[in-house]
């Protein structure tokens, strides 16, 4: 058998090709058939997500696999507003859906449920047979980065003139969320990978990281900021809308909390005890909702983070 062991930097006249859909694309270890029918086994680099036009070759050196991505039944959003665009991409970014981004036009596995909300967004979704190659970027560390030090330098900026802008970017930015960082399931499953998390050791290292520049510099500070405004009155602070998490994950995270103190009510008991100011932001939000449950079950502020937080990363 062929083994394919590497991805050549700069392509080579192809011996032979090979068609994959993106499934296959993104395994490191996978047996293929190649097009004029000899089998091949990759042998990649773990977290190499192969596109089409790339070109692949055995140890020998002597041959040469051209990549062909392999056309796939896609869902395809197109539109010339780049804020029905964006839109888009956030509702699907924040479903952890696989996208790939073009000039006015948008791919992702065809799913019917995200047909039917897109196009309750005024957009056209329809159907095709195209070759799909996603984007990665957003769970690179470099990407997560970035985000950070943009957050670090602009909040100081003019331009971020409200409490609402600002949150924004801390949203943005924060490891709890699919958008500009990890969350911690999906987060740890690309880490593993792409091979940055190869042993307990590198767990540990991507772990703290996680930690240190999302949850220690971002969640942490908003949430404290919001407990300490439930606590004046059982009302947030002027100005501060959050919009983290939707209703449902905050009554999940409520039911897995370990904070010990019973179950989360539901979302509609829990904006009945609010003001009217009040409910509509805890409704939305995650850590708006975590703050006033501890005010309200008088669960110092210390203690809900320590338990928010993860028990191997606490302080000796």
């Amino acid at each position: 058998m062929l083994y394919l062991t590497q991805r050549l930097e700069i392509p080579a006249a192809a011996t032979a090709s090979v068609t994959l859909p993106i499934d296959v694309r993104v395994k490191s270890r996978v047996k293929v058939t190649l097009n004029d029918g000899r089998e091949a086994g990759l042998l990649l680099p773990r977290g190499l997500l192969l596109r089409g036009g790339d070109v692949l070759s055995n140890e020998e050196g002597t041959e040469f696999v051209q990549v062909i991505a392999a056309d796939e039944g896609v869902s395809v959003v197109r539109c010339d507003d780049p804020f029905m665009l964006a839109k888009a991409c956030y509702h699907l970014g924040n479903r952890h859906v696989p996208l790939q981004i073009m000039p006015g036009e948008l791919r992702y596995h065809h799913d019917h449920v995200l047909d039917d909300m897109l196009r309750q967004f005024g957009l056209t979704v329809t159907f095709g047979q195209l070759p799909f190659e996603p984007e990665v970027g957003a769970y690179a560390a470099r990407a997560t980065v970035i985000i950070m030090l943009i957050m670090t330098t602009t909040l100081t900026a003019t331009s971020m003139s409200t409490a609402e802008q600002r949150l924004r970017l801390m949203q943005l930015a924060s490891s709890n969320l699919p958008v500009g960082g990890y969350s911690w399931s999906q987060g740890l499953e690309w880490a593993v990978e792409a091979g940055w998390v190869p042993d307990v050791a590198a767990f540990e290292r991507w772990q703290r990281r996680q930690m240190t520049e999302g949850f220690f510099t971002v969640d942490l500070p908003l949430f404290a900021r919001l407990y300490r405004a439930c606590e004046q009155r059982y009302r947030c602070g002027p100005g501060w809308t959050p919009i983290c998490w939707p209703a449902g994950k905050l009554v999940n995270c409520g039911r897995k909390s370990a904070t010990g103190r019973g179950v989360c009510p539901s979302a509609e008991r829990l904006a009945a005890g609010l003001s009217a100011a009040v409910a509509l932001p805890v409704q939305q939000s995650q850590l708006a909702g975590m703050a006033w449950l501890g005010v309200r079950w008088r669960i110092a502020l210390p203690e809900m983070a320590s338990a928010w937080a993860i028990a191997g990363l606490r302080a000796p």
